[in-house]
């Protein structure tokens, strides 16, 4: 299936504490279609971090898969700012 062009949608990425999201939306806000993975951070060094590059390669991946299906007119990235630090609360 061939997206159309006369109706571009929204990509909003989702960055969260627990999850990232891919949302794809219309362009009055109607959510057509969700994906997500945990966003599980590595606890092994002398800091908390998060897997970039695992979901750099996730969030381009999804992105490619929707495109097939969707015209992405637009990519959002959303964030709460506080999805690096694991003590405060959610």
């Amino acid at each position: 299936m061939t997206p159309s062009a006369a109706s571009p949608r929204i990509a909003v990425l989702d960055i969260g504490k627990t999850n990232l999201k891919l949302l794809v939306a219309s362009e009055d806000g109607w959510p057509l279609e969700t994906h997500a993975i945990p966003n599980v951070p590595n606890t092994k060094g002398p800091y908390l971090a998060y897997d970039l590059a695992g979901l750099e390669e996730w969030f381009l991946d999804t992105l490619a898969v929707v495109s097939q299906r969707h015209a992405i007119g637009a990519v959002i990235a959303a964030s709460r700012s506080r999805s690096a630090d694991s003590n405060m609360p959610a």
